[in-house]
């Protein structure tokens, strides 16, 4: 099972990260990993199971897991 843990330690200055295709089960972890993260405007996810075992809310989801997002993975 692969973690975003690691992820909200190395974007404490950046704007974006690309991590798809890092199997990523679930949302769960974005609220508590990368919410604290203000500069965080745009995500790439695709790829990973969380985005692909439920593609009709996963956007939606990420919405509100991350209000500061601008843009969400090509789209």
């Amino acid at each position: 099972m692969a973690s975003i843990a690691w992820v909200g330690h190395s974007l404490m200055h950046n704007c974006g990260s690309q991590i798809s295709g890092n199997k990523i089960p679930d949302l769960s972890a974005l609220d508590i990993e990368l919410r604290p993260i203000k500069t965080l405007e745009t995500l790439y996810l695709e790829m990973n199971p969380c985005q692909e075992n439920d593609r009709t809310g996963y956007r939606r989801k990420v919405m509100l897991a991350l209000p500061q997002l601008i843009q969400i993975d090509a789209q």
